[in-house]
């Protein structure tokens, strides 16, 4: 019982930092005090394709990183008035933009087809189901 009052006070103690875009993210966790968060966006080149089209190489990022996560065991029932200990954040887009790309297709019924393609500007740890500004793409 002492291990687990512990655990959950060294998972308890932890460095909260806040970014430009106000949101907040676990950096170091007691645990583990030698390791810290990170994430960012990495140049990669993508092939966007289509069936019966020919593809074509873009330039864009992709978000490579190790953000902390943890759960604390619940009990059953669970104490009144207390929290689920539970936080989680991934590395992700927190900032993109879309961009349509044409593709020139070999069908005279369909001789192009344009596709919506999400642009990765910035990376963060954040909050595993947060969406990223910008998150939803412009009709075609």
């Amino acid at each position: 019982m002492v291990q687990l009052y512990l655990l959950l006070n060294l998972v308890a103690m932890v460095t909260v930092s806040t970014s430009v875009h106000n949101t907040h993210h676990v950096n170091t966790i007691a645990l583990f005090p030698e390791r810290t968060a990170w994430c960012e966006a990495q140049e990669i080149e993508q092939i966007i394709g289509h069936d019966q089209c020919t593809s074509k190489p873009i330039s864009n990022r992709v978000c490579v990183g190790q953000c902390f996560s943890y759960r604390i065991p619940r009990t059953v029932p669970p104490t009144p008035n207390k929290e689920d200990l539970h936080y989680c954040d991934c590395c992700r887009p927190s900032v993109v933009t879309w961009e349509k790309i044409t593709l020139d297709c070999n069908s005279d019924e369909m001789p192009q087809v344009d596709k919506m393609v999400e642009m990765i500007q910035e990376c963060t740890c954040k909050a595993c189901h947060a969406e990223p500004r910008n998150s939803k793409p412009i009709e075609i």
